[in-house]
């Protein structure tokens, strides 16, 4: 539904409201402006994860404390960097912002989008400085280019010493305990089995990491070359003789200063001028001024004045490995193979996807992908819904770190695809996988007897290791998932066609940048650049505010903050029991993690 078709009651109400707010906020504005004429630099603490958003706790939860109870904190979002910037570039009496980082532990598409926030703010005219107290890695690094300065702990290090990856192979370890992993792939580009079923890496494996490999380090001599003022093959020679000292570091214009973070006002104060020599010289200017939280400063920015579209934007997000049943966290670190620790299920998904088709009020949905893939009923349970919500409004899926396989599987119904240059995507393929156990219980003598009806009763039973005639039986299946997985893409995607598909597809993996050229997404950019595309493909004015409303689809009840248990060990057991018993995949051949 178009803001057009809006009734005319309902869009008189909203100019009143608007009205009347805007006109209110406007005085508050003018307020801010007379009695504070300037404000310091605004500091941000960027450490650990940055999730694309962290919904904030429940408001019971604020009362916690009053009871001296434990309450859950809120984690630093993309979100809430997006929108605090927006009302810093909006305010012109912010000169800037310090970003503190402390061991940020993001992956590629998300520095990306931390890049590009960056960037924007430093258009708007905003001084942009980032300070480490701690080494620089190389992702760390990748986002500190994005800023105006960089600062280093004199005792910190610049280690920017390149990337590198690192393959498990379980078959000998396996062998040990006597399991024996059977896989069968649909072609040798879906590598997901490799790290049960093999001791060293594969050629097609190989081939796909190094492309992958090169695609990370590119962008970074990249970034590091363009703000830093290097050539590619100077940037390369500084990467091959980290680490460096931090004075070595900004000898090689790597930094802009060596100091420690109490040091850094006096680098942002003005210099002193001259005074005459019959008058006492100037006090010099409070440096705890000059820095302030963005935390304490929100209420003394200009407030936004908007006038709003009258609908909504969903975003739902699909973060983990797909799973049948509920989403859910597992206790971590559990490192589970081909699970993961985060499980994105299929009938919590279904939930929010229906309660964003029925609802009138949401215009368009964003689907946020963050995922390798997972269970292939899963993913086509969650593909249908989808798919549902496509027919009656527009559906965007924005690709994150990683949007593989099964991940690939539930964005190809979307009318539009948006990745990060450096998105993981692709692997269209299927795996079939299942652990034969009889050398463990012989191990350990341990006999079983079974009896069946059926000539393939025991066609996934651990016991039983396939012969020529089961291994076709699992074959077809596999090629009839496939099959299936491919008309889904060519379904969604209409510029593919069987034949131009066919060589992208086999389990290959691609980065976003790739993906594009290959036609499996349709442009690259951020969130943001999904929303404005469900926007339009709405009909949305883009002059109005439309809100972005995360839909979770977890059922209603309160959620209690660590330490309080929220499932017992049985249950979590039972969980991961019922995975273990999926045997057709469509999950990423590999976590890509170049550090």
């Amino acid at each position: 539904m178009s803001a057009k078709k809006l009734p005319r009651l309902y869009r008189a109400r909203l100019r009143l409201g608007d009205t009347l707010r805007n006109s209110r906020l406007r005085l508050g504005n003018a307020l801010k402006r007379r009695f504070r004429k300037k404000l310091p630099y605004l500091v941000f603490d960027l450490a650990g994860d940055l999730p694309e958003y962290a919904p904030p706790p429940p408001r019971w939860q604020r009362y916690l404390p009053m009871l001296g109870l434990p309450t859950a904190s809120h984690p630093l979002s993309l979100a809430d960097l997006r929108n605090a910037f927006d009302r810093i570039a909006a305010d012109p009496r912010v000169p800037g912002v310090v970003l503190r980082v402390d061991h940020l532990q993001v992956r590629w598409a998300t520095a990306q989008s931390l890049r590009g926030l960056l960037t924007t703010l430093r258009a708007a005219g905003k001084r942009v400085l980032i300070h480490s107290a701690t080494d620089f890695d190389p992702l760390t690094y990748f986002v500190a280019t994005a800023a105006d300065e960089i600062y280093l702990a004199p005792p910190a290090t610049w280690q920017v010493l390149g990337l590198r990856n690192e393959a498990l192979f379980l078959k000998d370890a396996l062998e040990i305990w006597g399991l024996q992993a059977e896989v069968i792939a649909i072609t040798p580009y879906k590598t997901a089995g490799n790290m049960f079923s093999r001791a060293s890496m594969s050629p097609e494996q190989r081939e796909m990491l190094t492309w992958l490999l090169d695609g990370f380090y590119h962008a970074l001599l990249t970034a590091l070359a363009e703000r830093r003022h290097l050539t590619l093959e100077q940037a390369q020679t500084l990467i091959d003789h980290a680490p460096l000292t931090a004075e070595e570091a900004l000898t090689a214009g790597l930094l802009d200063a060596v100091i420690y973070l109490d040091e850094l006002p006096a680098r942002l104060s003005p210099p002193p001028t001259e005074t005459p020599q019959d008058r006492a010289p100037a006090p010099p200017p409070d440096l705890t001024d000059l820095l302030l939280p963005y935390e304490e400063a929100q209420r003394t920015l200009l407030a936004p004045l908007r006038r709003r579209s009258g609908q909504m934007i969903a975003l739902l997000s699909v973060e983990g490995t797909i799973v049948p049943g509920s989403s859910r966290d597992l206790p971590a670190p559990i490192p589970i193979p081909l699970v993961g620790d985060t499980q994105a299920g299929s009938e919590t998904l279904a939930r929010a996807l229906r309660q964003i088709e029925d609802d009138p009020r949401i215009a368009a949905l964003i689907l946020h992908i963050d995922s390798p893939g997972g269970s292939a009923l899963a993913s086509d349970l969650i593909w249908r819904e989808i798919e549902r919500v496509r027919r009656k409004k527009p559906v965007v899926a924005y690709m994150g770190n990683t949007a593989a396989s099964g991940g690939y599987y539930i964005a190809a119904p979307a009318d539009w695809i948006v990745a990060q240059p450096l998105t993981v995507t692709g692997s269209i393929g299927v795996i079939f996988l299942k652990l034969l156990t009889t050398g463990l219980f012989s191990l350990f003598s341990v006999n079983r007897e079974s009896i069946q009806r059926g000539a393939r009763a025991g066609l996934f039973s651990d016991s039983l290791p396939l012969d020529e005639e089961r291994r076709a039986v699992v074959e077809k299946t596999v090629l009839d998932t496939y099959t299936l997985f491919k008309t889904r893409v060519l379904a969604g995607r209409k510029a593919l066609t069987p034949e131009t598909l066919e060589p992208v597809a086999g389990g290959r993996v691609w980065l976003g940048q790739q993906a594009l050229a290959h036609g499996l997404v349709d442009e690259l950019g951020d969130l943001m650049r999904a929303v404005d595309k469900a926007k339009t493909l709405a009909h949305l004015p883009q002059d109005r505010w439309t809100p972005v409303v995360w839909v979770t689809g977890e059922k209603d009840g309160p959620s209690l903050p660590a330490p309080f248990p929220t499932a017992s060990p049985a249950e979590w057991a039972k969980h991961i029991g019922n995975l273990t018993h999926e045997k057709i995949w469509l999950i990423s051949p590999f976590e890509v993690k170049f550090r």
